[in-house]
């Protein structure tokens, strides 16, 4: 079976990262770019790299184009809830890395709840999405292994660097061996919603300590 990939991205940087991993690895990539600016397109086409630049998430474009180039993995970074019908198209085949720890920390700013809630063990978790928010089969967790950070700015960048990249890079092992290992939880985890500004400086005061 052909390995013809995909990320969907928000952030054209991590994009690049990636997709020079891909090449290395010699899978087939394309990218699509859900953001207005075009920084990275030249280099993208130089690479002979099919690409999709969006304003906002459309999943009937993205549908055309994951079609057209035949894509059967994709990897995502987007903040937008992916439909039913797109999920039915690529049901298991869809990587996403949340910015915490999965089944317990779902939804949105999960570092500001994990530092809130005083965690030890920080970390980022490679899973794959599913139509309930967060709850997809968990791949992997990798946890962060570094001295207490000092802020939320901090953490947030200590965790995409060391966490967060690293499970993304990790995908590209899995489609290579076409073989996913998944971990099972007994921890159902809680939903939280996104935390107001005040709670937010009170938190990023209580890391400063």
């Amino acid at each position: 079976m052909s390995k013809n990939c995909c990320i969907l991205f928000k952030d054209e940087i991590t994009a690049v990262r990636l997709v020079s991993e891909y090449i290395k690895n010699d899978l087939n990539i394309s990218v699509i770019i859900v953001n207005k600016k075009k920084v990275l397109h030249t280099y993208f086409k130089k690479l002979g790299i099919e690409i999709l630049y969006l304003k906002s998430m459309n999943e009937g474009k993205v549908l055309s184009f994951l079609k057209k180039n035949k894509i059967n993995f994709l990897t995502v970074n987007i903040e937008n809830i992916i439909s039913k019908k797109f999920f039915s198209e690529f049901k298991g085949k869809i990587f996403g890395v949340h910015g915490g720890i999965l089944p317990k920390f779902r939804g949105k700013n999960s570092i500001h709840w994990m530092a809130a809630f005083g965690l030890k063990k920080l970390g980022s978790t490679l899973f794959l999405l599913s139509e309930k928010i967060d709850k997809g089969k968990i791949i992997k967790i990798k946890y962060l292994k570094t001295k207490t950070p000092t802020s939320l700015k901090e953490l947030a960048f200590l965790l995409h660097y060391k966490t967060r990249l690293p499970l993304y890079s990790m995908v590209i092992e899995i489609i290579k061996k076409n073989k996913i290992n998944k971990f099972k939880y007994k921890n159902k985890g809680k939903y939280f919603y996104p935390m107001n500004k005040a709670f937010v400086s009170l938190v990023d005061k209580y890391l400063k300590k």
